[in-house]
């Protein structure tokens, strides 16, 4: 199993982005209301619960696994999902992918100067569809409705674990619009010394 020993956390202030998101999640707020998908249940704290922004509801801290290199790009214009499987693939589609597992947003991190840097978002999911098989070919229906959040289908992706009848050991869930999501943190930390995963070990 992985282990980690965090070395230093950055809270991310982005004043342009931070205004940007907030529109988008009113608007999915009121065109959609309290979402859920059937009885699938998410199981994550909603970070806006008990708050005073607790109107818009529906968003929560994820991780964001990705190389150092596009981390400034994101700081400062946002996710892009365009750039989806430009090094892993797009298995749900071609969005931007969140994990809320750190386990397996790591597995997409590289190492500058013998440390590592995820990223903690938050994630406005909206309406999501879970997913159980692979959906690369997927794209948000907000893009063939020009954008109409009510005559959407869906806003977001839950890709589902093996337990839940799906493909994956950690559950993936899936953006198509980049104002759906805010950096919130840079974790920045390394493996340790006792770490079992797979690369320490071949290290």
């Amino acid at each position: 199993s992985k282990k980690f020993d965090v070395v230093g956390i950055e809270k991310a202030v982005l004043p342009t982005l931070e205004g940007r998101f907030r529109r988008h999640c009113l608007e999915l707020a009121a065109a959609r209301g309290k979402t859920r998908s059937g009885d699938f249940a998410l199981n994550l704290n909603d970070c806006r619960a008990g708050t005073s922004d607790d109107v818009l509801g529906g968003q929560y801290l994820l991780y964001h696994g990705c190389q150092y290199e596009v981390v400034p790009s994101i700081l400062s214009e946002g996710f892009n999902p365009s750039r989806a499987g430009e090094r892993n693939g797009h298995m749900f589609g071609r969005g931007t992918y969140f994990a809320d597992v750190s386990a397996k947003a790591d597995t997409y991190v590289d190492t500058i100067d013998a440390r590592k840097c995820m990223i903690v978002a938050e994630v406005c999911l909206g309406r999501f569809i879970v997913s159980k098989s692979p959906m690369s070919g997927l794209k948000t229906s907000t893009e063939d409705n020009n954008h109409h959040h009510q005559n959407a289908a869906f806003d977001s992706v839950v890709a589902a674990t093996s337990e839940e009848g799906g493909l994956l050991d950690h559950r993936e869930y899936v953006v198509f619009d980049g104002a759906q999501a805010i950096p919130r943190y840079l974790i920045w930390y390394r493996h340790e010394a006792s770490c079992g995963c797979s690369r320490c070990q071949l290290a």
